[in-house]
C-alpha cells in the first residue's frame, strides 16, 4: 500500500496537490474546482518571497493534516483508512522536512530557486497523480 505514502510525500512538497487530485479522480466537480484553484494558487505563491517556510508552523501542521486526510481517503478505497492515514502522515512529514532542505541546498548550488521550485512542482504533481489514480 504505497499510494497513501506517495500522496503524503506530494503533500509535503505541495499541500493542496494530492487533495485536488483525489477530488478530481472521485468525480467531485465543485470540490475539485475549488481545490484545483487552491493547488494552482499554491504553485504560484510558492515562487514568491512571501511564501512561508513549509517546515515551520502553521505550514508543517497543514501539510501533516492534508497528508493524513489524503492517505486516509486513498486507504479507504483499499479498505485500510487508518493505515492509509498513518502512511500519508509519514510521507508528509518526511517530504516537508527533507524537501525544504533539499530545495535550499540545490538552489544555493545553482544560484537560483526558480528551476528547483519548478522541478519540485513536477515531482509533487507526478507523485500525486500516481497516488490518486483509481485502483
Amino acid at each position: 500500500m504505497i499510494a497513501p505514502f506517495l500522496a503524503g510525500l506530494a503533500t509535503g512538497l505541495r499541500t493542496m496537490t494530492p487533495v485536488a487530485g483525489i477530488a478530481a479522480t472521485r468525480h467531485r466537480p465543485a470540490l475539485s474546482g475549488i481545490l484545483g484553484i487552491a493547488a494552482l494558487g499554491e504553485l504560484g505563491v510558492d515562487k514568491t518571497a512571501a511564501a512561508p517556510r513549509r517546515d515551520e508552523a502553521p505550514g508543517a501542521i497543514g501539510r501533516a493534516i492534508s497528508g493524513t486526510l489524503a492517505g486516509a481517503v486513498i486507504g479507504r478505497g483499499r479498505g485500510r483508512s487508518l493505515a492509509g492515514a498513518a502512511l500519508g502522515l509519514a510521507g508528509a512529514v518526511v517530504a516537508t522536512q527533507a524537501g525544504v532542505r533539499l530545495r535550499i541546498a540545490l538552489a544555493q548550488r545553482i544560484g537560483h530557486d526558480w528551476p528547483v521550485a519548478l522541478v519540485e512542482d513536477a515531482v509533487a504533481v507526478a507523485l500525486a497523480a500516481y497516488a490518486t489514480r483509481r485502483p
